[in-house]
């Protein structure tokens, strides 16, 4: 599944489109620095969906069109390009993988020291944070009713569920 996404400013005001697949849109790496000024400066920024789409293309032709659309408006947003360059499934060759790998030689990574009980989903979020409500209450999806446990009900399941379109 491929979707549309917008990044707005914890006071309002959208500053980012994207197209995405799985977690992109909630990613903070992987950004441009105009973008990371954006956000240093104002705060972590509200993600919405805006759109799901079957197909890479369509989702391309619609990031496109939002960028358009809201220069063409006159908001600031901080797109480096018009949109529509996607690199979903993009292979890398076995000399690109062997640059990465140089490049990562003598970095730390970032679950040195934790335990496997620790290095969860969530990179290491203390357990006493993970215990709260939101990441141990059961939900009930509205629109199938499966039932699940923790933030990946909130934030993926009831909005992407299948059953959501056919009510």
């Amino acid at each position: 599944m491929f979707y549309t996404y917008a990044h707005y400013k914890p006071q309002g005001g959208i500053f980012y489109i994207g197209k995405g697949t799985y977690k992109r849109a909630h990613a903070m790496d992987g950004r441009n620095p105009h973008w990371q000024n954006v956000v240093n400066k104002y705060g972590k920024p509200n993600v919405e969906l805006l759109a799901s789409w079957n197909t890479e293309e369509e989702a391309l032709d619609h990031e496109r069109l939002l960028i358009s659309c809201f220069r063409d408006m006159g908001v600031e947003i901080v797109n480096k390009s018009d949109g529509g360059e996607g690199t979903s499934g993009y292979k890398f060759t076995p000399e690109q993988k062997e640059n990465l790998r140089k490049a990562h030689i003598g970095q730390v990574a970032w679950n040195k020291g934790l335990t496997g009980v620790q290095v969860a989903w969530n990179k290491g979020v203390p357990m006493a944070y993970r215990e709260n409500a939101q990441f141990s209450k059961k939900h009930q999806c509205p629109h199938c009713n499966k039932i699940g446990k923790g933030n990946t009900m909130l934030r993926w399941h009831f909005d992407n569920c299948k059953h959501k379109e056919q009510q």
